[in-house]
């Protein structure tokens, strides 16, 4: 058998070693029972077809899609501008699951060796591409098809949307101890935009332009977005000549505020509503897209979203587990992610785990446990949590939902920080906490799979501002507290280490007819 070795799949061991993807210890996927397997609604309605292709796309009820740039069509989402396939990837048919377990058993036993100078460098067909792709077999097994270079830490992208993508998977130490199970992360804040929503952007972006909504006359685009679909708009519309237009909620952090003001977007700050407000932020921007007659965005009801993370995160997630992989975690602001990573997943593996994680003040954890689309409690935590089914969350049910309380997922985005070098946002705390939750419950030999969102500094005034912290009776980072003792410990030797006034008055002198540039260096 050809081995299954993937060039730009790998696994990050920490932040300075890496390793590639693959295992020779001859375990096979585990395949977990799923008490809910027909829980799971279908995103598209099934229907009679040739081959058995799904031909109906749900409609999109929350609010009116008319200027989205993405319009339901006749075909799945999932199959438009491919080859038909025979079963649908988000309800696979018995045989293609077994022959997806069946093929991860075999690339375990026979182990997936590391890349030779003889082979690393081919880009060999049948070594990255799944015999059912090449054989038109399920859309699925077609998206895990990739094309790389040597290394892809060191491939050349042609622009900014190139460039967005193969993240590392990178191995928490500390939440793996925890949970006494394999935990790993998507270091999505890697993107060249800096968080996971450089994805949907890219596809809304391009989907925008196939259609003929964006493009030509048409410059302007206009979104609803915290902070983070909006900054990688901007940038990936750079290129373009594409101006952007930013709806956010005042309560967004003012490091977010200014990244969107340097990325070239033209913020427009509305005041914070309840998601059934006519002037709610996504709403209202809806409505400005109109007057204005630009595109509208609309990344939560816009399935190039769900699409996105379909089509590449789910892949390369299954590409550097080597399909060996029980239980994925996410949390859900427009749902994209979490849907599409799994709908992904469960395609290539039914008995997967699949945990949603949530806050307190977001409705989805009541939603999807006790059935009624309610909300209790707040938190500081931006850009998760949800008070209605968006269109991105349509048909998706998680195995499991968890609620985070803000002690929690703050506790865990400061360990990142503290314990592995990872400075990421209080989003990605949520997630890792979720992920030993799950951890814990499937048990000790699984192996996890969550996401690392974006980058801690755009939320620098609050998780690394002790004052805020304090008010609102959060924990304060170790880190912070110890650089204070540090610093009265090394005070004495800092004052010392300035040069004798005697010298600095000697060299003053000798130099003081020197002709210099005002503010010169030298």
């Amino acid at each position: 058998m050809a081995s299954r070795y993937l060039p730009w799949s790998r696994i990050v061991r920490s932040t300075n070693a890496s390793c590639w993807a693959g295992s020779s210890t001859g375990q096979s996927a585990c395949s977990l029972p799923r008490s809910q397997k027909s829980s799971a609604l279908p995103l598209f309605a099934r229907t009679a077809g040739q081959n058995g292709v799904i031909s109906q796309a749900m409609t999109l009820q929350p609010h009116d899609t008319s200027r989205c740039s993405f319009k339901p069509s006749s075909q799945n989402l999932y199959t438009r501008n491919s080859p038909r396939y025979e079963s649908s990837p988000i309800l696979p048919a018995r045989r293609h699951a077994s022959a997806a377990s069946a093929g991860s058993s075999q690339v375990a036993k026979e182990g997936v060796p590391k890349p030779t100078r003889e082979n690393e460098g081919k880009d060999n067909e049948a070594t990255s591409v799944p015999a059912t792709a090449k054989e038109g077999g399920t859309f699925a097994a077609a998206a895990l098809q990739r094309r790389s270079g040597r290394n892809p830490a060191l491939r050349v992208c042609k622009d900014f949307l190139d460039a967005v993508g193969m993240t590392p998977l990178i191995y928490l130490r500390k939440a793996s101890q925890e949970a006494r199970c394999d935990i790993y992360a998507k270091c999505e804040f890697d993107n060249p935009g800096g968080s996971v929503k450089d994805r949907p952007a890219k596809y809304i972006l391009q989907q925008a332009e196939r259609e003929g909504t964006l493009g030509g006359s048409q410059k302007w685009i206009v979104e609803g977005s915290a902070g983070n679909t909006a900054i990688g708009l901007a940038l990936a519309s750079k290129p373009r000549g594409y101006r952007v237009v930013c709806v956010i909620p005042d309560t967004q952090t003012e490091d977010k505020k200014k990244m969107l003001k340097v990325c070239g977007a033209l913020v427009v700050e509305v005041p914070f509503q309840k998601v059934w407000h006519p002037d709610h932020f996504v709403a209202y921007s809806g409505r400005l897209a109109s007057v204005l007659n630009a595109c509208w965005g609309c990344q939560f009801d816009n399935l190039a979203n769900k699409q996105s993370h379909f089509e590449t995160t789910g892949p390369e997630i299954w590409d550097q587990m080597d399909g060996r992989i029980d239980g994925f975690v996410s949390s859900a602001g427009t749902g994209g992610t979490v849907s599409g990573v799994s709908a992904f997943l469960r395609s290539q593996h039914p008995g997967i785990q699949i945990a949603l994680a949530d806050v307190p003040g977001s409705a989805l954890y009541r939603y999807f446990t006790e059935g009624q689309l309610r909300a209790e409690g707040s938190s500081v935590v931006e850009n998760i949590g949800q008070g209605r089914i968006t269109g991105q969350l349509q048909g998706f049910r998680p195995d499991v939902a968890y609620e985070i309380p803000d002690v929690e997922s703050l506790s865990w985005t400061h360990s990142l920080l503290e314990d592995e070098g990872l400075a990421v946002g209080m989003s990605s705390g949520v997630n890792v906490a979720a992920a030993v939750r799950l951890g814990k419950r499937l048990g000790p030999g699984h192996r996890i799979v969550t996401v690392l969102c974006d980058q801690g500094v755009r939320y620098a005034k609050k998780q690394w501002n002790v004052n805020f912290l304090k008010e609102e009776g959060l924990p304060c980072p170790r880190m912070l507290q110890d650089q204070e003792q540090d610093r009265s410990a090394i005070m004495e030797a800092v004052h010392a280490a300035y040069a004798p006034r005697d010298l600095v008055e000697k060299l003053e002198k000798e130099h003081e007819n020197d002709v210099s540039a005002p503010g010169s260096k030298v």
